[in-house]
């Protein structure tokens, strides 16, 4: 899990679906806004996994993914795709890892 400081509030997470910039990849939608400290969120809907378990897992398999990586200053929050239920975690770890590589 990644510390309280580097997740969004609620008050972020509107403004960003508000006025955040959109990058579609296959696995996932990513979408950020330049800000002075990197803070990040993961959403999985129920239309990927029904189960909350499952859909906690894939949650922080993300929050893992970044948690010890220099992250850059953009606040971002990642909508996983149904195309995600059939990924191996290493690919997903990458995806997010070569997503934040090209925002920098």
């Amino acid at each position: 899990m990644l510390p309280k400081r580097k997740r969004i509030t609620k008050k972020l997470f509107m403004e960003i679906l508000k006025k955040g910039k959109i990058h579609k990849f296959p696995l996932f939608l990513f979408r950020y806004l330049p800000q002075n400290t990197p803070q990040y969120a993961f959403v999985v809907p129920k239309t990927v996994y029904k189960s909350a378990v499952d859909r906690n897992n894939l949650r922080r398999t993300g929050y893992n993914s970044i948690n010890k990586n220099t992250l850059p200053n953009v606040s971002g929050i990642f909508f996983f795709n149904k195309e995600v239920k059939n990924t191996d975690k290493k690919i997903i770890k990458e995806q997010i890892l070569n997503t934040l590589e090209k925002i920098k």
